[in-house]
């Protein structure tokens, strides 16, 4: 683990992601700790935001919750909506669970809202 940074982007942090989540599907901690094989302290840290996940952990979380790891690196500070621009032209149009591509997902309204 290390500890949170600051986000430079508008995108929800990785705490903000976990918390909504979790909200808006009626889960305890507990069950999601168990889908991110994480102990309960360190699920903790991370919902909270004393302590954020490393970037290795992007993919896993992504699937936790249902959105693009790019929604995950966003909120860990590491890409920002320039980077997130860039990788939207590479792949010729809105990444699949980012901003511009919410759907009808709950937690994606939360990203495109910016948090």
């Amino acid at each position: 683990m290390t500890t949170h940074t600051d986000n430079t982007s508008d995108a929800p942090t990785v705490a903000e992601l976990l918390a909504e989540y979790r909200r808006i599907n009626g889960l305890p901690k507990a069950e999601m700790t168990r889908r991110l094989n994480l102990t309960p302290l360190t699920y903790r840290h991370w919902e909270n935001g004393s302590s954020q996940p490393e970037w290795d952990k992007a993919n896993k979380i992504a699937k936790a919750i249902e959105v693009s790891r790019y929604v995950v690196l966003a909120g860990m500070g590491i890409l920002t909506e320039a980077d997130v621009e860039v990788l939207e032209n590479q792949f010729g149009g809105a990444i699949p669970g980012y901003a511009h591509s919410h759907g009808d997902n709950p937690l994606l309204r939360l990203v495109a809202a910016g948090g």
